[in-house]
């Protein structure tokens, strides 16, 4: 089970933790669970950000609860946000992520033009 940032542990049990959660974020699993959790979400017409209510788009992120069922989540362990919420929600600064997007495809346009 993966260990949040914020708690205190040996640096060693941290890094296995990363490794073992990014491992399974990346993973085929991982894709299967968010994507049965989103058509749930549509179909019982609950497919907003559960902080701002902002309807569903292909940016969203699927955010763990907690880590009980790490690997094998079930739906009650799991929340979706919109990317500005989900950013607030860990304490990051407010990100748009569109405005990010649109200076990623700016950096682009100068490379390229």
């Amino acid at each position: 089970m993966p260990v949040h940032r914020h708690e205190p542990t040996d640096g060693h049990c941290v890094i296995r933790s990363m490794m073992k959660y990014n491992h399974h974020i990346h993973s085929e699993n991982w894709k299967a669970i968010k994507a049965d959790f989103i058509d749930y979400l549509k179909k019982e017409k609950k497919c907003v950000c559960a902080k701002c209510m902002k309807p569903y788009y292909k940016g969203f992120h699927v955010h763990h609860l907690n880590y009980n069922n790490f690997g094998i989540e079930k739906f009650e362990d799991l929340e979706l946000f919109c990317p500005n919420c989900h950013n607030r929600k860990h304490g990051h600064k407010e990100k748009s992520y569109w405005g990010s997007y649109i200076r990623r495809i700016r950096r682009k346009k100068l490379v390229i033009g």
